[in-house]
């Protein structure tokens, strides 16, 4: 299968390809970037479930944001990385599953200031392009995935919503977590 983009070449579903999807926080980037990976054969790159994770061991042993390098490396010392083998893929640190409490409403109340520790971002951009060399064939969400993690990626979409739709969206969430 061929897909076409004006400014860009033909690309073949076969060769490696790097599809981004950027944009502000509950505009839908996981569940469509989960449902064009399925759609295409590609795997999909979670990178909320980094951040998540990161917030997650940094509560889980008391590291707040007063103390963002001991966080760094905690989250460094974790090694987190997937387990590609489940669908969709499992986040692990110190090779345990941490799924189940990346989604943790006190998980969910301080990702994002986590996730704005500059040093905390540019190990995570380190292990995101490690993942795109291993997974050459990826779908990967994320606020900066186009424009920082793989700006040459040949599809970078950019998705938004107003902001009734993304609150609506979060509450949904939170009431099912």
């Amino acid at each position: 299968m061929l897909f076409r983009s004006p400014q860009r070449p033909v690309f073949r579903l076969d060769q490696p390809i790097i599809i981004t999807i950027d944009g502000p926080a509950g505009t839908g980037k996981s569940s469509v970037a989960r449902q064009l990976a399925k759609r295409l054969g590609l795997d999909f790159l979670d990178t909320g479930a980094m951040y998540r994770a990161a917030a997650a061991i940094g509560l889980d042993h008391g590291i707040g944001l007063e103390h963002p390098a001991k966080l760094v490396d905690l989250v460094a010392k974790a090694d987190l990385h997937f387990d590609w083998s489940q669908d969709p893929p499992t986040m692990l640190a110190w090779g345990a599953s941490i799924n189940d409490r990346i989604r943790d409403t006190d998980v969910t109340a301080i990702v994002s200031p986590i996730a704005g520790i500059p040093a905390l971002r540019e190990h995570m951009v380190r292990k995101q392009r490690i993942i795109g060399s291993q997974h050459p064939r990826l779908v990967t969400e994320g606020r900066d995935q186009g424009s920082v993690v793989f700006p040459d990626a040949l599809v970078q979409f950019y998705l938004t919503a107003s902001v009734q739709e993304r609150a609506r969206r979060r509450t949904q969430q939170l009431a099912a977590s």
